[in-house]
This record gives C-alpha cells, structure tokens and sequence, in this order.
C-alpha cells in the first residue's frame, strides 16, 4: 500500500510523537498533551458566547476500506508492562479522557475522539509491518497511572467524583457520535498530532520531526492566546543553568551565554546559541523542562527568565484552540478540517 512507503520515510521522526514509546509512534509528548489538562475554560467561555445554531447532519462522508477490520487495539501499560486488549471505541473514550478536559465543548471532545482513533489506527497499520521489539507485541503504549495516553472508567469515577456522571456522559456522546471516523489524506490514515496550546500559530511538522507532511501546516489558532497557561515564565540562576547544561562550555558574562539564532515562521525556536554550541529550540526545551519552544530570554543580576507561550510541540491539532472554535459555532468536522490541512473525514 502507498500508505506504508509513505511512512517508511517519515516514521523515523514521526515516532518522536509518543512520548512513553521508545522507538514507537501520540502525544501525541504529544500525540498526545505532556501531562492532562487541566479543565478551567472560564476566560474563554466568558470571550466567545457559545453559539447555538443547529447543524447539519454531515451524511456524506466517505467510507474507508482497510484490508483487516480492527476491533481492538493492543496496548502496553508502561507500569505493569503488561498488554492489554481493549476495544476500539473503550479505548478513544479513555483516549479523550486522559487527554481533554471533559468541560469543554461537545464538538471539541468530538474532534479529540477522531484525533485519537486516527493516531491509534495509524500505530496499528504501521506496527503490524513493522514491529517494535519495545511493544512485545502491542500496537503502542500508554500510562494510565499518569493519565497519558488512556484510562479506564473506574480512574475516572475516582477523579470526576462527584461530577463523574455528567462528565462521562458527554465524553461518551462524543465518542458515539463519531464512532468509527477518522481522518485520511488521499485515502489514508494520518499521524494525526496534536498539543494543548499553540503559540497562537500552529507548527509545521517539518520544524518538529524534520519532515514535510501536507496535512500538518502552520495555521492561526488565535484562541489559543485565552488560554489559561498561554503565556508562562520560569527562572533560572546562573548556578542552575551551569548545571543543567553541564555538558556546555560557558564562556563571558551570563548575560551572553544564550542567544536565540532562528526560528520558525510560526514563532517556535529552531535555533540557539548554547555556551559553545548551538541546539535545536526543541532540545532546549526538553533539557530546561520549558511548555513550549515558543520563548523569550532576558538577563538580569538575578538570572534567567524564559518566557514560553503556548504548551507543547505545536504541531495539529490545538486542544484549546479546538475549543476555542466549538464556542464559536464551529462543528468537529469544521475543527478537524483546519487543524489538518486537506485531510478528508472516513469511515471505516
């Protein structure tokens, strides 16, 4: 199938999606968010009315034939190591759970479950060709103690406690009211990526995993700009970034120990001067433990502030972003269609 010389290409960086894979396929860190969301969506419920209008039913969408049909999936607990077989549609219901916050919109929680179902469709097709000795067997993995990636409805019930009813019933009408969609780009399924808050853009995949994908281009994702946590800032002292960044040679006066060299078009950080070498502003990232890519550095006699904004890789899917969208009137169909560039809704 073209789908799998597509992936042969790209799957090498692509795996870098998942964060609890190693050498797999998430978060999408984030297919998958790096750590649940947290549910306060008042700033933007009190900016954007929801709207009210009634939509169309969509009856037109085309159906997708894959060769087996998948009915489950396999999935490693990264804890017990153990895997687990759980069905399709328990698993996008624990997939939207895990990773949205249950008060947010209906047809953001819809446009999530499709988000999901796609990304572990896409696993499964990848790993039954080319099988990750990590997986034993399983199509990925997640961590349900942590809430990444998948929980089970008794995890739910313990932290909704009390709300748990009314939350689980809207997070399963949006699985039910999806079932069985995902998305394609001419006719296959997508890695479909996705992160909590963009910077108020997007990100192309080609600046995150190196590679060029049609469906994931940088858009405008404004709402994301309301959302709690979209613009954070954290300090460093001299002492503690000499630390963290022992294997660096710094030279000078601090203030001249970093400087930001390149970044994407979308506001991400490509590159920056490190001490005496340079680094990808997503490796800096990861060794300062920072939201985003997305950052400022000022100096002061105190140490270092970098200020991030948005909160994880950028690229896909916007969870507040989606949100932001649904309050405005837009449909999970609406949502999915601009979050992935060309990419048409199936049924399979």
């Amino acid at each position: 199938m073209r789908f799998y010389g597509i992936c042969l290409c790209v799957m090498a960086v692509l795996l870098l999606i998942i964060p609890l894979l190693p050498g797999g396929l998430g978060k999408m860190e984030e297919t998958v968010p790096e750590e649940p969301l947290v549910a306060v969506v008042d700033e933007i419920n009190k900016a954007v009315p929801e709207e009210k209008e009634e939509k169309e039913e969509k009856t037109d969408i085309p159906v997708m034939v894959l060769e087996d049909k998948i009915a489950s999936f396999q999935i490693k607990n990264a804890a017990t190591q153990a895997v687990d077989t759980v069905a399709v549609e328990d698993f996008v219901l624990g997939a939207v759970c895990s990773e949205m916050p249950a008060s947010f919109h209906l047809e953001a929680l819809k446009a999530q479950a499709v988000s999901a179902r796609t990304w572990a469709v896409y696993q499964k097709l990848w790993q039954q060709e080319h099988p990750s000795p990590e997986l034993n067997g399983a199509d990925f993995q997640s961590d349900p103690e942590h809430w990444k990636g998948y929980v089970t409805k008794e995890q739910a019930q313990e932290r909704f406690g009390e709300s748990f009813e009314a939350y689980w019933a809207l997070l399963t009408q949006a699985v039910e009211e999806t079932k069985g969609q995902i998305l394609c780009y001419e006719g296959e399924p997508i890695a479909a990526a996705y992160h909590a808050i963009s910077a108020g853009k997007t990100e192309s995949a080609e600046y995150v995993w190196g590679s060029f994908l049609p469906y994931l281009q940088a858009v405008d994702s404004r709402g994301d700009e309301l959302a709690p946590g979209y613009e954070e800032s954290v300090s460093f002292t001299d002492g503690e970034m000499k630390q963290i960044m022992s294997a660096v040679d710094f030279e000078g006066e601090p203030s001249g120990w970093l400087e930001i060299l390149e970044r994407s078009p979308s506001g991400y950080v490509t590159l920056i001067q490190v001490g005496d070498i340079q680094m990808s502003g997503l490796d800096f990232r990861t060794a300062l433990g920072l939201r985003s890519s997305c950052f400022t550095i000022t100096h002061t006699d105190a140490g270092f502030t970098i200020t991030t904004r948005g909160y994880g890789h950028g690229a896909g899917l916007s969870q507040y972003g989606a949100d932001f969208m649904a309050r405005q009137g837009s449909s999970y169909d609406e949502i999915l269609a601009y979050y992935y560039t060309g990419s048409q809704l199936c049924q399979w």
